[in-house]
């Protein structure tokens, strides 16, 4: 069964946006998401110890933490032909405040060739967030990510924590597994999916907050 693709007019349309808390990877720190995925997961957990009480029916349920939550899409990636590819919708470095959720008008979208772009680079950049850094010196862990959806979704209704943002969250890049799909003859990538799982983060560059409801 063949499922259509919708081309989004970015001008029109919502997207999602992937961005590095902190530092880049070779000058970018960004990306635009190509299509708006058809499914998003979102997912809590909660750890509890159970109590056996002699003669009891039931344990006793006792509450010891938040298991976290984690939120899972799939990233669909389309190059319509092998000429020059639209840079625009590849990350970019950022001219703003680094720990700043919102950017500037340099990731706006042209409609034009917006169905081009170069896939194997997308794809490394979206896999270099599961690796650390190495130096001679020390190592520096896999960086903590922002993902950015559009205002009309509320991610935060009936939580509470310091600093929130009702269509941001804040974690790091738990999973991330590529599926190669269609090829041009020379082996060029044409069309793949990356299906990506953040695991919210309770920690940010202004210290620890916990999410608790109203």
């Amino acid at each position: 069964m063949s499922t259509k693709i919708e081309f989004m007019d970015r001008s029109q349309k919502a997207n999602i946006k992937i961005k590095m808390v902190k530092g880049n990877i070779e000058g970018v720190n960004r990306m635009i998401l190509q299509f708006f995925p058809e499914t998003i997961s979102d997912g809590n957990s909660t750890n509890w110890d159970s109590k056996q009480i002699p003669g009891g029916s039931h344990p006793l349920q006792m509450w010891q933490s938040g298991g976290g939550r984690t939120i899972s899409f799939a990233i669909t990636l389309f190059r319509e032909s092998l000429g020059s590819v639209n840079n625009a919708l590849l990350p970019q470095p950022s001219d703003t405040n680094a720990f700043d959720y919102k950017d500037s008008g340099a990731d706006t979208i042209k409609k034009v060739d917006n169905y081009n772009i170069d896939i194997d680079r997308a794809l490394g950049w979206l896999r270099a967030l599961t690796y650390p850094k190495y130096s001679d010196t020390s190592v520096e862990p896999p960086p903590q990510v922002r993902v950015i959806f559009p205002e009309t979704m509320n991610l935060m209704k009936f939580l509470s924590r310091v600093g929130k943002v009702n269509n941001v969250i804040t974690g790091i890049v738990k999973d991330a597994q590529i599926e190669y799909q269609k090829f041009f003859m020379d082996g060029t990538p044409k069309k793949a999916s990356l299906t990506v799982t953040i695991e919210e983060s309770c920690q940010d560059e202004t210290g620890i907050h916990f999410t608790g409801r109203i």
